[in-house]
């Protein structure tokens, strides 16, 4: 913005008419001016008129009839009436650089000229450091008394890979570093010193590892997975509208109660199915290896409300028995769960939905050999609550049943502290774990049914896309105990596999005389890590 002056002799503005006359009859003469200031120094005057000059030989007298407030770069310009000087500001106390304005000078006569005031923005030079005093001459030191060569210093890290063996060795680092140690410890690093000289501390770093506490949540989580299934096979089952007995094994559910075809008119149905399963999983850098075997009971009772509405509960009694890989130890787990279930159906569509809470117990034991053959042993409970809904389509053209499903489960679980007891040398505690889980399943179920003349025949196929998701996975605290508090330590479970498929290959024969029997076929693939199978059947007799 221009800023216009008044000349004090003449007292009437001048910019118009020094502008339009300026080429023909102008006198003064604008020199460019140059300032330069530190930053952080507040203003500058500049006495533009110094350097400016006029060719009027009756009276040279200048004046500064306009200028630009503000410059280029945002500084501020006003004027000094009582020195007849500029005084430049910076736009702030932090600017640096170039800046520029202009001004219009003019002598008695009213003409004149522009031209620009450049002021450069520097920074302070710094402070010279102050001249370092003298030190004295130092005086000659006595020669030290010989030490005793201390201990070798390894770093243990250096010797393994993965997560789980790099946190054990990390936290036997700083503990068997540290200059004061319990008699059994000290001797025990002195033994892994002499590993590590030798190289390889993976092995060694994975027993004393307590990870098989970590696989409690994944059981809980295939436990719920397999249970669920039963139900829902048992819904199903009701859905068909007869009532009385419903037996199932492995997932499969039997007619009960009189000949192929027979049904019952009472509203209430009881489900029962019996549950085998092998499962083996390869160790990781997390988590410990293991082979499981499981047997599990469902007892039911359910309700047919009227005929679009059934609901019902359900108890679930499961073992597993687990071997750690390489002779590591075992694990003992019973878990025992309630289930409420309520199924909606109308037509081909129907929407299934459960809520239940399992509550384990568990017992293990590590066994460890370094230095020498000792066990760790555990004791502690689990808890587990779970939803789960499963939306389902049913289309039968002809002998064919096709059922497009989509199913959601939600498990969050949690596994109390322990501290381990026995001989070894490695006994830990670890703190309270909390997982939370959503699988998400989709797949088609289809089946076809032969009528025979000693009964009917029903093949199906079931396939099932299954995605988990880990809402929470977090690092879990465990502390070697004989080392106190540099004993601490984390480990966090394998995070959960994003895809894989399960396969489900069944025959049904429905006898007369109230015979029926099966065989089937069950296996998980692209399960990271991980295979799962069943072989089965089964022969139900009706009555």
């Amino acid at each position: 913005m221009k800023q216009h002056c008044v000349n004090p002799l003449h007292s009437i503005p001048m910019l118009l008419l020094a502008a339009a006359v300026q080429q023909a009859n102008a006198t003064a003469i604008a020199t460019p001016d140059t300032a330069t200031m530190i930053q952080g120094t507040g203003s500058i005057a500049i006495d533009v008129l110094a350097n400016d000059t006029s060719d009027n030989v009756e009276n040279n007298n200048l004046f500064i009839d306009s200028f630009d407030s503000t410059s280029t770069g945002y500084g501020s310009v006003i004027l000094d009436s009582e020195t007849n000087q500029l005084v430049y500001t910076p736009p702030s106390e932090d600017f640096v650089g170039t800046d520029t304005f202009t001004y219009f000078v003019v002598d008695d006569s009213g003409y004149g000229g522009s031209t620009v005031v450049t002021v450069e923005v520097t920074e302070p030079e710094p402070e010279p450091e102050p001249e370092p005093e003298p030190e004295p001459e130092p005086e000659p030191e006595p020669e030290p008394e010989p030490q005793p060569e201390p201990e070798p210093n390894f770093a243990f890290e250096l010797y393994v890979d993965g997560a789980r063996n790099k946190a054990v060795a990390g936290m036997l680092e700083d503990a068997c570093n540290a200059g004061e140690l319990s008699a059994q410890l000290d001797s025990n690093c002195d033994l892994l010193y002499a590993e590590a000289a030798e190289g390889d501390l993976n092995p060694i770093m994975a027993e004393i590892a307590p990870d098989e506490a970590l696989i409690q949540s994944r059981l809980l989580a295939e436990n719920s997975r397999n249970k669920t299934s039963r139900i829902y096979q048992g819904m199903a089952q009701m859905r068909s509208g007869g009532g009385g007995a419903v037996v199932g094994f492995n997932d499969h559910m039997l007619p009960t109660g009189g000949a192929a075809g027979d049904g019952f008119d009472s509203p209430w149905t009881v489900l029962t199915s019996v549950q085998m399963e092998s499962f083996e999983r390869n160790q990781t850098w997390r988590e410990a290896g293991y082979e499981s075997e499981a047997v599990g009971v469902l007892l039911g009772l359910g309700y047919r409300v009227n005929s679009n509405l059934n609901l019902g509960a359900a108890v679930d009694w499961a073992s597993y028995d687990v071997d750690f890989a390489n002779d590591g130890g075992t694990m003992d787990s019973d878990v025992i769960s309630l289930t409420g279930f309520l199924s909606w159906y109308s037509g081909p569509l129907s929407l299934d939905l459960q809520m239940g809470y399992a509550s384990g117990d568990t017992e293990a034991q590590r066994i460890i050999r370094f230095p020498d053959v000792s066990v760790a042993n555990s004791d502690y409970g689990s808890d587990q609550f779970s939803v789960s809904t499963q939306f389902e389509y049913n289309w039968q053209p002809g002998a064919w049943a096709l059922k497009p499903f989509v199913r959601l489960d939600y498990l969050n679980t949690q596994v109390d502290a322990f501290a381990e007891t026995g001989d070894s040398p490695w006994l830990t505690s670890a703190e309270d774990q909390t997982h939370e889980q959503l699988n998400t399943s989709l797949g088609l179920d289809t089946s076809y049914t032969l009528a025979m003349d000693w009964g009917v025949m029903i093949p199906s196929v079931r396939f099932s896309a299954v995605n988990q998701a880990h809402l929470s996975n977090d690092y879990i605290g465990f502390n070697l105990t004989d080392a106190d508090a540099l004993g601490n330590f984390e480990l966090r479970a394998d995070s959960a596999d994003s895809l894989f498929y399960q396969w489900d290959v069944s025959t049904a024969f429905v006898l007369p005389n109230g015979v029926s029997t099966f065989i089937s076929g069950k296996v998980v693939s692209s399960y990271a890590d991980t295979s799962a199978y069943q072989i089965t059947g089964g022969v139900n007799w009706e009555f």
